[in-house]
């Protein structure tokens, strides 16, 4: 079988990514289908086309951003109507020429299937540039219930299977499209066992960790507030926040939300929300450390160092940072939220708290660190759930088995 993967326009067409939980979803499914398949993986790049074959066989495809560059400039500067539920990068001439220029690719190389995440605008564009193949278009957000129904259901229709990549997020496709529903499936995120397995948490840390995006729908105000009540009852407490310090784009995902989310993460667009958020730390003195981004290869040196990881989001389709957690066999505290309520679920691996509480988080951390034993049996459960239900292997088990209903 053919199978080729489309990047979105920002991730470059290379085989090792240090960050972006997609490029990384796509390395790592990739070389793994390559054991058995033809795989082409297609993304931003020099040079056109310019194609290169990693160690596993997965051969990478440059395509260049710059023919788009002033279709852009004019998506963004046209005022359009109910421009909230219609935005640019929803648009059919976002990036189109890079989706043309992979059309035209897809087309030469006869694949079987093409794999589509999250820019549901490219599915009738590569559909006609490869009309053969099988088209799958794999969701890593709700953009498919927020966005005018008028540009999606076409989009759909298209799309021979729609993935998510939570039940939460394929659940509200489902009933918005139920003459669809056949077509819906789960695929959640995966992750490397052995690469996590950071052994025994060690007895006497009081590290709180955060790993993700610090952006405003990730709920790290909440957390900083929740962290000054910790540091009450656990004075050797210390909070560890590590990834990218530049927030999502509002139109992203705050402009789609209902309008309560939308209410709740627009004054945290008005200002610098990194600056925000220290000012924030402030009683905490040291015991805060913005880390900034790391590479992916480093994490697991930081979920080794922690007590308890928290992920205290007020939206999320999915929590990677947990499913991480589970395989370092460390606990986790997250909010009950989207797609993280099905990794925590019956609480056997953490705990869960409302969003948007930051007592309520600070009781759950300060249980916690209070208690090693449980701490201990949380991450044992979680060592196993994660090498059942999300290492890697078990993700492309289920995803061939959908390439193959398909062809």
């Amino acid at each position: 079988m053919k199978i080729a993967f489309v990047h979105q326009p920002w991730d470059d067409a290379v085989p090792r990514q240090r960050e972006g939980s997609l490029a990384i979803w796509v390395h790592e499914v990739s070389r793994r289908l390559a054991r058995e398949h033809e795989v082409h993986v297609f993304g931003r790049g020099p040079n056109g086309a310019a194609t290169h074959t990693d160690d596993a066989g997965v051969a990478y495809h440059g395509v260049s951003l710059a023919p788009d560059r002033p279709i852009l400039r004019l998506l963004h500067a046209w005022p359009r109507r109910t421009a909230a539920r219609r935005p640019a990068f929803a648009s059919p001439w976002f990036h189109c020429r890079y989706a043309r220029r992979i059309g035209r690719l897809l087309d030469e190389l006869d694949v079987d299937v093409v794999h589509v995440h999250n820019f549901s605008n490219f599915v009738p564009i590569l559909r006609s540039g490869a009309p053969r193949a099988k088209t799958v278009l794999h969701m890593h957000c709700e953009w498919l219930t927020q966005i005018d129904r008028r540009w999606i259901e076409p989009r759909l229709r298209q799309s021979d299977a729609i993935l998510a990549c939570s039940e939460y997020v394929i659940e509200r496709v489902r009933r918005a499209f139920p003459d669809l529903a056949g077509r819906c499936a789960t695929l959640p995120n995966g992750v490397d066992p052995g690469r996590f397995d950071c052994g025994a948490p060690p007895a006497n840390s009081k590290l709180v960790l955060f790993v993700g995006r610090v952006s405003p729908e990730k709920g790290l105000h909440d957390l900083l507030d929740a962290f000054v009540i910790v540091r009450r009852r656990h004075p050797e407490a210390r909070l560890r926040i590590v990834g990218p310090q530049t927030p999502a784009p509002f139109e992203y995902l705050a402009a789609l939300g209902d309008a309560e989310l939308t209410a709740a993460l627009a004054p945290h667009y008005e200002s610098d929300y990194l600056a925000s958020l220290r000012r924030r730390a402030e009683p905490c003195g040291d015991a805060v450390e913005f880390a900034g981004p790391r590479p992916h290869e480093e994490l697991p040196r930081h979920y080794a160092e922690a007590a308890v990881v928290v992920n205290p989001s007020l939206s999320e389709a999915f929590g990677m940072s947990l499913i991480e957690s589970l395989a370092a066999g460390r606990p986790v505290v997250a909010t009950r939220v989207g797609g993280m309520t099905e990794i925590v679920g019956d609480e056997a691996v953490g705990r869960l708290t409302p969003a948007g509480d930051p007592a309520a988080l600070a009781e759950a951390i300060c249980d916690l660190l209070a208690d090693g034993d449980e701490r201990v049996r949380l991450g044992r459960n979680g060592v196993v759930r994660s090498n059942e239900q999300y290492a890697w292997e078990r993700v492309v088990e289920r995803l061939s088995g959908i390439y193959a209903r398909l062809v």
